[in-house]
């Protein structure tokens, strides 16, 4: 405040307030208080303070300051600093309870992706990666509540740090539990993309995510049963369950992801695939027509009966005399053909 005054009055060498050439809205210093007013004002609001605050804390009367004095009555009555807290606005989870409330988010996030918003995927993975650590975790804690916890035998469990997902693996394993070889495979590949994600640049394959998180959410499903607790279906929230049974049948998932690799690659020319008989798994190329779920690439030909092009899938062999020169005919001109005559 001192400062900002400097900056508009200067002092004379009565003790007064001097007009600047700029000030021009100042009055002069015969129509301010002198400073020896104003020390008197300033002493009596000090006073004022004093006993208001000796009142409400009556150490002040003894010399202590009001800040030392706020501080302990803090200390002995916080209640009426604070609100109390509304225990009705609290957020409690459980070890399996927040797996399975990742799971949900990473399902949303899931879908979400596989209606076309590709970046959702990257908070599908880390919404998974942190299911899949909590839920092994969880297992570990069903055997015993203590191997959660790197150092058991401290006296301070509370201040401890607990296990990684490969200790809880390894836990696991000493107990008997199985894991195929894929899927711990599938695991080091989430573990690394989610760290890449956390903490540096990542790169990551649409349809190796899709059919990765498949894969883990089928594995993962053993767990509870083993560890003897509800199972995740029952914890599936209605706007997952859906997306979630999809991932745990692998024909369904496959079908799926075999569509949204199709509409990933060529929205407008999705097409159904006439070897396999799905729908909309299959884009139409400039040569061929190739389906995301069987693999087959159903090439076009010309009709040498109307000269436009077809699936083979669709024609039959017109002329196969010479080996190096296959014609074909388009099925429904080869029946107007056999029609006519």
């Amino acid at each position: 405040m001192e400062a900002a005054t400097a900056t508009r009055f200067g002092q004379d060498g009565s003790g007064g307030m001097r007009r600047r050439e700029s000030d021009v809205d100042v009055p002069d210093h015969q129509s301010l208080p002198s400073r020896t007013a104003v020390q008197g004002l300033w002493r009596a609001l000090h006073n004022c303070r004093g006993l208001i605050l000796a009142r409400a804390h009556p150490r002040h009367a003894h010399g202590a300051s009001p800040q030392s004095a706020i501080s302990a009555e803090f200390r002995s009555r916080p209640e009426r600093f604070t609100r109390q807290m509304d225990t009705s606005s609290r957020h409690e989870l459980d070890i399996f309870a927040n797996a399975v409330d990742s799971l949900n988010e990473g399902l949303r996030k899931y879908q979400e992706a596989h209606a076309g918003k590709v970046g959702a995927y990257k908070f599908a993975v880390l919404h998974f990666s942190h299911f899949l650590e909590l839920l092994f975790k969880h297992a570990v804690a069903a055997e015993h509540q203590l191997l959660i916890y790197k150092n058991p035998a401290s006296k301070n469990l509370a201040k401890e740090s607990t296990i990684g997902i490969w200790d809880s693996i390894a836990i696991l394993k000493n107990a008997h539990y199985h894991f195929d070889p894929e899927l711990l495979a599938d695991i080091e590949w989430l573990k690394q993309l989610r760290n890449d994600i956390e903490h540096y640049k990542f790169h990551m394959e649409v349809r190796q995510v899709r059919a990765a998180l498949g894969r883990i959410l089928r594995a993962s499903t053993q767990f509870p049963a083993a560890a003897g607790t509800q199972a995740i279906s029952q914890a599936v929230t209605s706007d997952c369950r859906d997306i979630f049974n999809t991932l745990l049948d692998e024909y369904r998932e496959q079908v799926a992801n075999a569509r949204a690799d199709a509409k990933d690659e060529a929205p407008d020319d999705v097409t159904n695939c006439t070897f396999c008989g799905e729908s909309e798994v299959a884009v139409e190329r400039t040569t061929d027509i190739h389906c995301f779920f069987c693999l087959e690439d159903d090439v076009f030909h010309e009709c040498v009966i109307c000269g436009e092009q077809h699936r083979e899938s669709e024609m039959t062999t017109w002329n196969n005399d010479d080996p190096s020169h296959v014609t074909y005919a388009g099925a429904d001109c080869e029946e107007e053909l056999f029609a006519k005559d």
